[in-house]
């Protein structure tokens, strides 16, 4: 393989990341409206299950539900579970998420929650306060999630299916829950047999203190902890060598790999989901947490649907730290609205 200047056998720079060849939603675009400006945007729908789809649309601009997938899996019309397998021991590596703003359809603004890169790539402080749900811009900030998992059942290997959220909620859960069970099995995660799974929460709107019912999503282990010990018991004694070159494999994954790759490819859909014209609160309420004796935390979420549109572009390096167990439990949950 030549190393001359203009002969390398790949092209360098492009960033790598996993296929995908589904969708995991709990929620979908519904009525059509207006903006301000006239343009129309439809109106995010929360469900209380999943939806699994392929990557095309229908004509009602939703993606189109996998029927084929859901026959096989014999997932009923409305799954409250999904068996799921993951890819990497590295809780990060399967679950990334940022905060993000959008200005329009165009990425303003992407932290990891200590330091933020602008638009004109300037470092700034994160977060601000335009993830309060008080502030009024139009560049709302937004925690964003995205899960890569196989389907398990599915008949097929070569991609992942990617469950992105919005909710405060979700990605804490989803972290916590990765750093649990990595814990309790002494670091595997990767062919665990685990379920994607949504539950009802009661939570509070601030701005009427009414009392509403929203959904999370969650990772768990289909056994107690003496089944999970015992079944990652089994996957080391079965290849050691294997683990090892996982291991390797993740530390290259990691060098390359960019959890803002997907916000900036996707900016279009995720703009238009994630952060809608004009919402309001009848149409999407904010939802606060509350953990007593503390003030409430507080995020507005809003579902979104995201579409590949390949971009290059230059990307920050995604963090490393496996996440500390999260304290006790709020006794409020926060929304999880996305689609």
């Amino acid at each position: 393989m030549s190393n001359e200047p203009g002969k390398r056998a790949t092209i360098k720079g492009l960033i790598p990341g996993l296929t995908e060849v589904g969708k995991i939603k709990i929620g979908r675009k519904g009525d059509e409206r207006k903006s301000g400006d006239g343009k129309s945007w439809q109106l995010p729908v929360k469900l209380d299950h999943f939806i699994v789809t392929k990557l095309e649309r229908g004509p009602d601009n939703n993606f189109v539900r996998d029927v084929a997938l859901y026959e096989r899996l014999k997932l009923g019309d409305k799954p409250k579970e999904i068996p799921i397998v993951l890819l990497f021991d590295s809780p990060e590596l399967n679950f990334q998420s940022r905060y993000v703003c959008y200005v329009g359809k165009t990425l303003a603004c992407s932290g990891d929650g200590e330091n933020a890169i602008t638009a004109d790539r300037k470092i700034i402080p994160c977060p601000c306060a335009k993830k309060e749900p008080t502030y009024q811009g139009k560049d709302r900030c937004k925690i964003h999630g995205c899960l890569s998992c196989m389907i398990r059942g599915a008949g097929s290997v070569g991609g992942v299916w990617k469950y992105r959220t919005t909710g405060y909620n979700s990605t804490v859960g989803i972290t916590s829950s990765l750093a649990l069970i990595s814990t309790l099995t002494g670091g595997f995660l990767a062919g665990i047999p685990l379920r994607l799974s949504i539950s009802p929460k009661v939570a509070t709107n601030p701005t009427n203190q009414e009392s509403v019912t929203i959904y999370v999503v969650g990772i768990t282990f289909e056994g107690d902890i003496e089944a999970l010990q015992t079944h990652t018991l089994r996957i080391a004694q079965r290849d050691a060598t294997f683990r090892q070159r996982l291991l390797s494999v993740e530390d290259e994954v990691r060098k390359t790999i960019s959890v803002e790759a997907e916000i900036v490819d996707q900016a279009g859909d995720i703009a238009a989901e994630f952060h809608p014209p004009e919402p309001t609160q009848a149409d999407i309420p904010d939802i606060v947490v509350s953990v007593a004796p503390a003030a409430p935390s507080v995020v507005t979420e809003t579902p979104a649907v995201a579409e590949p549109a390949p971009r290059a572009t230059t990307i920050p390096e995604v963090p490393t730290d496996l996440p500390e167990p999260p304290p006790a439990p709020p006794v409020i949950a926060i929304p999880d609205l996305f689609v």
